[in-house]
């Protein structure tokens, strides 16, 4: 039986401006260091995605392209979701469910609290997701449609201190 791994990653550290709207915010220095710190540690442990799944926020694009450029992943191949802007968890499972079932490997870039809402739901488990922090999140079953409450194992819990 095929595993379904998914990786729920919120977005780096961004930038405050004033007058900026929310969803135009980019990344800080320190968001643009730690993203690309992190699609190095996914790089060099050779975690490389079938899929990228990005907010369309900016500052989520940002993350997904600075990942995307440390694992290889075409920039034009990433999937940029409105719905998941400033989205409840429930509004993060319509897009994983529509996932090919020949994908067997997802990141999913998003916001809090819906981030942090998806893994507890998908789980059981509750995790402080600060900014670029990620839940690995493993599926025993060979069909993203079956991904639902509590059918989740959150196999790791990656900090920026770890990266």
């Amino acid at each position: 039986m095929n595993t379904k791994t998914l990786y729920i990653i919120r977005h780096a550290k961004s930038d405050w401006k004033a007058g900026e709207k929310d969803f135009d915010r980019g990344l800080n220095n320190r968001g643009e260091r730690q993203s690309l710190e992190l699609g190095a540690y996914f790089s060099k442990n050779n975690i490389i995605p079938d899929l990228i799944i990005s907010s369309a926020a900016r500052r989520t694009v940002l993350t997904s392209l600075n990942i995307a450029d440390r694992v290889g992943y075409p920039f034009t191949k990433i999937q940029k979701e409105q719905s998941i802007y400033e989205a409840h968890y429930e509004q993060y499972l319509p897009v994983i469910w529509g996932v090919d079932n020949n994908v067997n490997s997802v990141f999913i870039l998003g916001h809090n609290p819906g981030v942090s809402n998806l893994v507890y739901a998908l789980t059981g488990e509750y995790v402080e997701f600060k900014t670029s922090c990620v839940a690995k999140i493993s599926f025993k079953f060979e069909k993203w449609e079956e991904v639902q409450s509590s059918t989740g194992k959150l196999e790791q819990f990656i900090t920026p201190s770890i990266f």
